[in-house]
């Protein structure tokens, strides 16, 4: 889920991608009739110029600029076509992670390719965030990447830990969900990593987590596999919401917050 500069609220789905108005609470749906490279949407974002950048899993990467799309695959330079990751940092470039072929960069209109080849590997990229002015690449099963802006490195305390999602929070933190293993805060001091992990003996709700968000407190959210949504204030674990206070379901998959404050939950 993702909400553009407009306050539209786009949802990423099997089906295309699914735009939720406010102002006139209209749905309406972008797919593979209207120039979609593939419905099977995994990630949406915006870029500085008000145009979208879509990752599909099999089409590759599908610039919307309002009424045409232009698609990029490995044709146009990609580095693969299943994406579950998009990521514009702060100096613009934009990030893709690829399913098994590392990761893609589009910087000043050329695609610059990480794998095995070219100073990086052949893994799964799943989650882009950016911290201390470090990219920070979530795998499957392989842990966290950081890119220095010259090399890739592997941090050992994250070894084979399978990474679900990367945000930043208001004071330039990174904070990572893990399935298994809890969530990390993770920040720099003169090069060295401060990591600090949160699991169920320092009160999280479950150590099996999804997705993460900050708001605009400078709390984050989290959602878990089965047992609902916690959050983290001020270094620790507080509120708990499950199916007994009205959510849906307890197995979240994603966060966002609109213009007004409110918090969208996949």
């Amino acid at each position: 889920i993702t909400v553009d500069s407009k306050g539209v609220i786009w949802f990423s789905t099997l089906s295309g991608v699914i735009q939720y108005n406010p102002d006139n609470k209209q749905f309406s749906t972008i797919n593979q009739e209207h120039g979609l490279a593939n419905n099977h949407v995994r990630a949406v974002c915006e870029d500085v110029n008000g145009n979208y950048w879509i990752g599909t899993s099999g089409g590759g990467a599908s610039h919307y600029l309002g009424k045409q799309f232009t698609t990029y695959t490995e044709a146009e330079g990609l580095g693969g076509n299943f994406i579950y990751a998009v990521f514009r940092d702060s100096k613009g470039s934009l990030w893709i992670g690829n399913s098994t072929k590392g990761v893609s960069v589009l910087d000043k209109g050329k695609w610059k390719n990480y794998d095995e080849k070219n100073g990086f590997e052949n893994i799964k990229i799943k989650s882009i965030g950016e911290a201390n002015g470090r990219i920070i690449l979530g795998t499957e099963r392989d842990g966290i990447y950081v890119y220095d802006g010259k090399t890739f490195e592997a941090i050992p305390e994250f070894k084979r830990m399978l990474i679900r999602s990367v945000i930043t929070d208001n004071n330039g933190i990174a904070w990572i969900s893990t399935g298994g293993d809890g969530i990390f805060s993770l920040s720099w001091t003169n090069d060295i990593p401060n990591i600090q992990q949160y699991g169920k003996k320092n009160g999280l709700l479950d150590e099996w987590t999804t997705a993460l968000h900050c708001d605009k407190w400078n709390r984050i959210w989290y959602g878990t596999e089965n047992t609902g949504i916690g959050q983290i204030a001020k270094g620790k674990p507080t509120i708990r919401i499950s199916k007994k206070d009205g959510l849906p379901s307890n197995t979240i998959r994603s966060f966002c917050e609109d213009q007004s404050g409110n918090l969208w939950i996949g």
